[in-house]
């Protein structure tokens, strides 16, 4: 943990905070409210469950009795301007991450994705303004830089969305940047690459080839890969997304509006991270793999520069790849006994 990070839990511990979550049942969303609570900070939860599970915020619960305490969930829809304003009352910080957060299902309905992404935000946006929050952070994503040349994407670089999510994201991020220049509202968006990590289920918003992958190889089927397997992501397990998001919240704020790339800040193939699951498996790859065409919307390679991220924000990831791959793949095995033992008692 670094020491700017430590020093943000220790301030957090020491002060409580109003903090509203939107997609709080979600998988990102579902570790912040976790972080949140654990450091006493009361949290304004937001969801409408289209894509987010209960059984994520049991979980979060469950961990200890005092957590209830702090937490307030209110089920209702960004898409309801009427509903964000009745809710930000009193909040000091809002973390927005309600979202259409799929490319392929942005492609199957365009219309969808737009409405939940970008007038969703505009909505959280007019909220946080009238309110007059002290700092909205929100998600954007690495999609926007679509397909880039370089083999490392930096804020700086021109985007190229080609999918409609890619889209949304790109122009959430002008609309933040119009409110926070004309009205004076400090604003931080996250390009996330590739997140995972427990709770991230291969059905879900966020439900990625790692998700996808740990969950076929606990039940005995292939894995899937789109191409040749030399596509490149860069995979960042979700503790360093929630570090972002309190060092984010608590930055003093310079510039209005700053955008940074969280990741890993490393790469590696599809090819290769199916080795390494195999590995954690005790099975062999070749096994366990099918190869499939390629997906319209893919991009090819994909790698984050976290430089600005570790300037600024003080940013450091603390759990590598193949810490959080076991980390998932023990959430997954843990997960299963449990649902065994509850039909065995059924």
């Amino acid at each position: 943990m670094s020491l700017l990070y430590n020093n943000a839990l220790q301030l957090l511990s020491s002060s409580q905070r109003t903090w509203l979550i939107t997609g709080v049942a979600g998988f990102i969303g579902s570790h912040l409210l976790g972080l949140l609570l654990k450091y006493n900070q009361f949290v304004i939860g937001i969801d409408n469950f289209s894509t987010g599970s209960r059984e994520n915020l049991e979980e979060v619960l469950a961990d200890n009795p005092r957590y209830k305490v702090n937490f307030l969930l209110k089920e209702g829809d960004i898409r309801d301007y009427e509903f964000c304003v009745d809710n930000f009352q009193n909040v000091d910080y809002v973390l927005h991450h309600a979202a259409l957060a799929s490319v392929p299902e942005s492609l199957r309905d365009p219309r969808e994705a737009h409405t939940n992404n970008i007038e969703g935000t505009m909505n959280i946006l007019m909220a946080a303004r009238q309110v007059k929050v002290k700092k909205i952070i929100y998600a954007s994503s690495s999609a926007v830089y679509g397909e880039n040349k370089h083999p490392c994407q930096q804020e700086h670089q021109k985007l190229r969305p080609i999918s409609p999510y890619a889209v949304t994201k790109a122009a959430n991020e002008l609309y933040v940047n119009c409110f926070s220049r004309s009205y004076d509202l400090p604003a931080i968006g996250f390009r996330y690459f590739n997140i995972f990590g427990p709770r991230q289920y291969p059905q879900g918003a966020y439900g990625g080839v790692i998700a996808t992958w740990v969950h076929n190889l606990a039940q005995g089927k292939l894995c899937e890969i789109y191409g040749e397997g030399t596509s490149t992501r860069d995979f960042c397990y979700v503790d360093n997304v929630a570090q972002a998001n309190i060092l984010g919240a608590l930055l003093p704020q310079r510039n209005m509006h700053y955008l940074f790339n969280i990741g890993s800040g490393k790469s590696c193939t599809l090819n290769e991270l199916l080795y390494q699951l195999c590995s954690i498996y005790e099975i062999d790859p070749a096994d366990n793999l099918k190869y499939c065409q390629a997906r319209i919307g893919d991009i090819k390679y994909s790698s984050a520069s976290i430089a600005k991220a570790v300037r600024i924000l003080g940013y450091t990831p603390s759990v590598e790849l193949n810490e959080g791959l076991r980390n998932t793949v023990n959430w997954v095995q843990k997960r299963a006994k449990s649902t065994h033992t509850e039909l065995l008692l059924s």
